[in-house]
Order: C-alpha cells, then structure tokens, then sequence
C-alpha cells in the first residue's frame, strides 16, 4: 500500500498539482493546515498559526492521523505528518515527542514528490502570508526533515502542472509493478 506525498514550501504549486491528479481520477487529500486556516477565518476563530500555534498543531496532528488511515492504497497527499515537525523546528519551537513519534509510525511510500519552489509561481493570499524568502526557508526545512525521517527527495522541478504530473507518475507506475 503506497500513499504518496507531495511536499514542498508554500506557494510551490503543491495544491495545483493535486487537482491535476485529481482531474486524472486519482484520489487526493487537500492541505490539512490550510483547510483549518479557511475555516478559521471564515468563523473569526484563533486556531491559527499567528494566534495559536499550539492548538493549530495539535489540530494537524489530529486530522493528520484521521486522514492516514481514512485514505485508500495509492492516495496522494498536499503535505504529511512530516511537516509539522519541521516547521516547529524552523520556528525554533520545541517538537513534542507526539508529533515525532507520529511521523515515525505512520509511514507513507518512501520517496517524497517535493516541489520545487519557483519566484515566477509565488502569490501570497489570505491563508499564505509568507514572504517568497520566508517560502524558501520553509522549504529548506521541510527537504532537511524528510531526510531525516529516512525519506527519498524526488524533486519536481519547473515545468507546466501537466509535466509536473507526469515526471510524478512515473515513479508511481514504477512503484505499482
């Protein structure tokens, strides 16, 4: 059973590359943190990472798990149990064990589809307040972390959501045989 993840910093395209999949008939999860921003924002809550970090946290991890094991084989995911581990590493934050000890359990196909970040692609909206320096220190330590938990990096580099999808596939098909 493989559930694949696309990882990279904000703004890099992960969420246009899942609806290319999408479109293709295959199963995707959206982002979990930018799910929780929108509806935050919709209900003037706090559970956002400028109010509450903490409880924002602890509300991926939650839905995080849910999710890993709701999801079908071959299931494509916008970010992991992984990324909450480094942002709270980037933010100088100290990591709970739970947060760790998740990542470790719960393992997804071991190469990480990361995307590359690329200034021409970068906009900033109501959820995505990072500057395009800001992304690319996220995305630094975001590659850093999945190499830490024993990930493979394929790197998705510049290229239309379409050439994206397919330099992707590829290692999905080579994965199903």
């Amino acid at each position: 059973m493989s559930k694949y993840i696309i990882a990279g910093a904000p703004g890099a395209g992960k969420t246009t590359i899942i609806n290319e999949l999408k479109k293709l008939g295959f199963i995707c999860h959206d982002e979990i943190p930018r799910q929780i921003i929108e509806e935050q924002l919709k209900v003037g809550g706090d559970i956002v990472p400028w109010k509450n970090i903490s409880t924002f946290n602890d509300e991926i991890l939650k839905r995080e798990i849910e999710r890993f094991f709701s999801s079908p084989p071959h299931s494509f995911f916008d970010r992991s149990l992984v990324d909450p581990v480094a942002y709270m590493n980037l933010f100088g934050g100290s990591v709970p064990q739970k947060f760790v000890d998740a990542a470790k359990k719960h393992r997804y196909f071991e190469k990480v589809f990361f995307v590359e970040l690329v200034q021409d692609y970068y906009v900033n909206d109501a959820s995505r307040k990072e500057t395009f320096s800001q992304a690319l220190k996220v995305g630094d330590a975001l590659r850093k972390t999945y190499l830490e938990f024993g990930y493979e990096i394929i790197s998705i580099p510049k290229g239309t959501p379409k050439e994206r999808v397919d330099h992707i596939l590829k290692h999905v098909n080579k994965n199903k045989k």
